[in-house]
């Protein structure tokens, strides 16, 4: 590493390159891991930029269960207004080719005005993500490199910083309400440093969730780190994204569903108050059973409903709102569902999903009957063996344990009363009956 440091010693030297004044030269620190060479005046400030950029560097490592294997150097520069020839951005990061097959990131700060400090670990994040995505490369001369994607960007950042903070269940259950996950390619266009604060802090729970969803499976770190590399050269950012992580299988349809139930899991405030499984049967049967709204001036007439209705009610103009509120229900129920409803509850989110998109409407009726006819077949045996089961429990426990759960302390309590052919009412009536009962009057 020292071999690697007495490089960048060289490339700092010559001034004029990097636009410093002489007597800049030696106001620099050197981070722990000496990748990072941080150049200002004040040294309270380089220290503490030095101290940041490692902890940025350690939280990004530690998410993608990776050694520290650095390869080319990051400078990160405080400039005055009086030392640089031209007027600077508030932040400038580039990346160039160095010697010896190296390169060099380099971040600009411009110090002539206060600094936010939200955007300057931002930006090291982003620095050290860029190091990582050209770390393989020998030169980028005459290449157009590309920074890490904005979602990634907003999502590893909310990660880092509120890592120790609970989820805004309330800011995702608003999500929920609005329809869940945005369409994924105009989800991946979108600038958020043109959002106001309230729809970043939107964008930024959509990008949490997706990074959470891809990184799901096992070698979920492992794909994050050569989705980073896919994105070097390549503009595709769809395509990148589904090819990159397994749990996607490479399938649009599919991450676009399970997205949607990672938001409407984090949305729920009641996650640990699972429901039963007649609660998830009721549950279940309300929503699939809700009345679809008549239009004003229309008749009176109430529409049928149920799920056999689906494929009838999804030919209909304004049946889009009827089964968005019915899918945001749906996804809901999934949460607390009990766990043998969960299969049947995702094949109704994936049907109302179909329904919504229109792209059931092109099929047969026929086929889209036999669809929902398949799933409530599934539901009734699920109910009916449930039922079974729990009256045999019942059974077991009342006439074969050998001891008593007392649940039935109540009832045999009563029974006993009735049996005795006494009256446990204390009054002088009660009391003269029974007497005479005694004497057999």
């Amino acid at each position: 590493m020292g071999g690697r440091w007495r490089t960048v010693v060289l490339l700092a030297v010559f001034v004029p390159t990097f636009g410093f004044s002489a007597p800049h030269i030696i106001d620099r620190t050197i981070s722990s891991s000496r990748q990072f060479i941080v150049f200002a005046a004040n040294r309270d400030h380089r220290n503490a930029i030095s101290k940041k950029a490692e902890d940025i560097k350690r939280s990004v490592l530690h998410l993608l269960s990776v050694e520290d294997q650095w390869k080319h150097p990051i400078i990160i520069r405080l400039i005055e207004s009086e030392t640089y020839r031209k007027p600077i951005e508030p932040f400038q990061l580039s990346i160039h080719d160095a010697v010896d097959g190296m390169l060099r990131v380099q971040l600009d700060v411009n110090a002539s005005r206060p600094v936010d400090t939200s955007l300057l670990e931002r930006e090291l994040l982003r620095a050290v993500l860029l190091e990582m995505m050209y770390r393989d490369e020998a030169g980028i001369a005459g290449k157009v490199y590309h920074y890490p994607p904005n979602w990634l960007m907003e999502a590893l950042s909310s990660e880092i910083q509120n890592k120790d903070a609970p989820i805004d269940a309330l800011l995702f259950a608003q999500l929920i309400k609005k329809g869940g996950a945005p369409r994924l390619e105009a989800f991946l266009q979108q600038n958020p440093a043109r959002l106001d604060a309230t729809s970043r802090a939107i964008y930024q729970a959509q990008a949490l969730a997706l990074l959470r969803v891809c990184m799901a499976s096992r070698l979920g770190s492992q794909e994050l780190l050569g989705y980073l590399k896919k994105n070097a050269f390549s503009e595709s950012a769809k395509a990148n994204l589904l090819s990159s992580f397994s749990v996607t299988n490479g399938s649009e349809e599919q991450l676009q569903r399970l997205w949607t139930l990672a938001i409407a899991r984090y949305s729920a405030t009641d996650r640990l108050d699972p429901l039963s499984l007649d609660e998830t049967d009721q549950a279940l049967s309300e929503i699939l059973n809700a009345p679809f709204p008549n239009r004003p001036k229309k008749s009176a007439a109430a529409l049928p409903q149920g799920p056999a209705t689906f494929p009838v009610l999804a030919r209909r103009k304004d049946s889009k709102i009827f089964f968005q509120t019915m899918e945001s229900d749906l996804l809901r129920l999934d949460l607390r569902a009990h766990p043998l409803y969960r299969p049947i509850i995702q094949q109704y989110i994936a049907l109302i999903q179909k329904l919504i998109a229109n792209k059931l409407i092109l099929s047969k009726i026929s086929d889209d009957e036999k669809h929902i006819a398949e799933i409530e077949a599934a539901r009734k045996i699920i109910r009916e063996r449930m039922t079974k089961i729990t009256d045999y429990l019942n059974w077991y426990e009342a006439t074969k344990m050998s001891t008593r759960s007392h649940e039935f302390d109540v009832i045999l309590k009563n029974a006993a009363r009735y049996d005795s052919g006494k009256s446990q009412t204390p009054n002088p009536i009660s009391s003269y009956l029974d007497d005479v009962e005694d004497r057999s009057w």
